[in-house]
């Protein structure tokens, strides 16, 4: 069984113009926990959302492409951003709007969002 769509680029694209009111990011969530199973190719994917929708929308994108038995899991998103010789990671909060974070347009070739799965609470 797969965890989510099949796509290893890591890569963000964005439309072109920033007037547009979409934006299209590739998503690597981290394998850990049950996600360790899955090959990095299966932990890739690439959702299209409004760019002033919030951040708690990426999540339920995500959620929407996994498998029924992981939908129950959370995520801490963070924006990946690259200085001049490196990049670092910025963690996202839900309540804020994606264009709070990608305001320019995005560059090609780099990828922008990770997700971190947070476990369901165990059920008694």
């Amino acid at each position: 069984m797969r965890a989510v769509s099949s796509l290893w680029v890591l890569t963000l694209g964005t439309n072109r113009k920033m007037t547009d009111t979409n934006i299209t990011l590739n998503c690597l969530i981290v394998p850990i926990g049950h996600f360790r199973i899955f090959s990095l190719k299966d932990l890739s994917l690439r959702i299209t959302l409004p760019r002033d929708g919030l951040v708690s929308t990426i999540q339920t994108a995500i959620q929407d492409q996994l498998a029924p038995s992981l939908k129950n899991y959370s995520f801490d998103i963070c924006q990946v951003y690259f200085r001049e010789v490196d990049r670092d990671e910025r963690r996202m909060r839900v309540d804020t709007e994606i264009s709070a974070y990608f305001e320019t347009i995005v560059p090609e070739g780099s990828f922008h969002i990770v997700a971190y799965p947070i476990p369901p609470p165990p059920s008694r």
